[in-house]
């Protein structure tokens, strides 16, 4: 699975139903009274005698639980270029639950909540830049990428610095800003329906 098919699993999963009627279920389970309880066998047989030893805290389920659908970050520390993978947010919250990611409640700043994930990106200067320099190099390409959404301005990164040196030429700097819902929400583009059918 690469980077585009995961991010694209973590936001279909929140429509899975699976995952949404989990909890419906959990909540419609009556706990036995205490007399009413089996006695456990000391020394199991079977691997379904022994899963039923163990607590339910400590179970570990095949389904993720409905709190962990919604996520606060996206870290995009990509070997080479993680603008270049930005492309698989257009759209890609048209096919999320709205009552996991909410349009209207964005938080402010740098502040988590319900609304949709801060994006976090690596990337590399070809040539040894200014800290300002740097950023309007990656506001050009990220707006690149974004062109058909609005374009991207140097005023939507909540946070811009500098990670490492990686040579005496080249830095490795991380941006990272609020996912706009025009880009979110946008009406998928070309490029997705042609990566989905490969």
């Amino acid at each position: 699975m690469d980077g585009r098919e995961f991010i694209r699993h973590v936001i279909t999963e929140s429509n899975n139903p699976d995952v949404l009627s989990k909890e419906e279920e959990k909540a419609e389970e009556v706990p036995q009274e205490a007399g009413d309880k089996k006695k456990k066998k000391k020394n199991p047989t079977t691997k379904e005698e022994e899963a039923k030893l163990i607590p339910e805290s400590e179970k570990v389920s095949p389904l993720p639980n409905r709190s962990f659908l919604h996520f606060d970050h996206v870290y995009m520390n990509l070997p080479m270029d993680a603008v270049e993978f930005l492309d698989v947010f257009i759209g890609i919250f048209n096919q999320a639950n709205p009552e996991i990611w909410s349009k209207h409640e964005q938080p402010e700043g740098l502040k988590t909540g319900r609304g949709l994930p801060l994006i976090h990106v690596y990337g590399f200067t070809s040539e040894k830049e200014d800290l300002d320099s740097a950023k309007e190099y990656f506001v050009k390409r990220i707006g690149e990428v974004y062109q058909e959404c609005g374009g991207f301005s140097g005023d939507k990164i909540l946070r811009f610095h500098n990670n490492r040196d990686v040579s005496k030429k080249s830095s490795m700097y991380c941006i990272t800003f609020r996912l706009p819902k025009e880009v979110a929400y946008h009406p998928i583009h070309k490029r997705q329906k042609v990566d989905e059918t490969e």
